[in-house]
């Protein structure tokens, strides 16, 4: 049975009807464009998160921005570089790491989810998995470079250096590298002694209370050389950092002032594929501008 409609419901229906057409007709014909004596709204910029004001939150990298060629199984996982830090301790390897042999170039770039800010004392704290023998004074490490970046895109090497004395030979130096305190300024010399569940900030610990508490290789961002790229991360802070096997690595060190080609760092007798496997790296300062707003881990 049809419905009767009323005058009211009569008048309303074709209201709604002549919206309806309104706005077909506009959607043909296109957008509106701004009158001739009006600027169309402008979206303001998001203000830039600075460096002059730092507090400290640690935190560890979190984002994966390059591996190069790894197929993501096992120790070719970067993901286990940026899931936390659980080394093995003094005597034994972590087994929570990427495997640096495991990309093509030797190298895993990887990133933080807000800038880290150069602050008093050290600034970075990187985790490799070496260990010590229990007798003797042998160490198993494999040294690797680090570098940083306030664009992820601009990379600048920490001071690092292999000094292997009188070392002349290619068999001298090959010897020299066996011994850990001819590498300075590299990641991956220290035991990792820093494990999230059982040794870490779950028991009131901090990273940057020292080696002692934590292991791993600390680094202070003030020691970048380069005067322009300091004053840059000075002000910004670094969002990424690189990570290269040294043994893939130039030693423009080993040929100064000479005219020979310039070797590549030396690999490590006592270490296991020379590459360096990746446990996690902590930034220390965050700019107080943003750091109430990132939560804790």
């Amino acid at each position: 049975m049809g419905r009767n409609f009323g005058g009211v419901e009569r008048n309303l229906i074709w209201a709604q009807l002549g919206a309806g057409l309104g706005l077909a007709l506009l959607s043909a014909c296109g957008p509106i464009e701004p009158s001739q004596d009006r600027a169309p709204p402008r979206a303001e910029p998001a203000p830039q998160v600075r460096c002059e004001r730092a507090v400290e939150q640690e935190r560890y990298a979190s984002k994966v921005l390059a591996a190069k060629d790894v197929d993501g199984r096992g120790y070719g996982n970067p993901q286990l570089a940026v899931n936390g830090v659980r080394g093995g301790g003094l005597w034994s390897s972590g087994l929570d790491v990427f495997s640096l042999n495991e990309a093509k170039d030797g190298q895993l770039i990887i990133g933080f989810d807000a800038p880290v800010c150069d602050g008093p004392g050290n600034d970075l704290a990187v985790f490799e998995n070496p260990f010590r023998a229990r007798t003797g004074d042998t160490s198993s490490f494999e040294p690797v470079i680090v570098a940083v970046s306030a664009d992820g895109v601009s990379f600048f090497d920490l001071p690092h250096a292999f000094a292997p004395g009188a070392a002349a030979s290619d068999t001298e130096r090959a010897a020299a590298a066996n011994s850990v305190t001819n590498w300075t300024g590299f990641a991956g010399l220290t035991p990792v002694l820093w494990h999230e569940e059982t040794n870490g900030r779950a028991q009131g610990l901090s990273v940057f209370a020292g080696p002692a508490i934590s292991g791993g290789d600390h680094f202070d961002l003030a020691s970048i050389t380069e005067e322009n790229a300091r004053r840059v991360i000075t002000r910004d802070g670094i969002i990424a950092v690189r990570l290269t096997a040294a043994p893939v690595a130039v030693d423009s060190e080993a040929c100064r002032g000479t005219e020979l080609p310039c070797p590549n760092f030396p690999n490590v007798r006592h270490a296991f594929g020379g590459y360096g496997d990746i446990d996690g790296v902590y930034g220390r300062y965050r700019p107080e501008a943003i750091a109430a707003d990132i939560a804790p881990r």
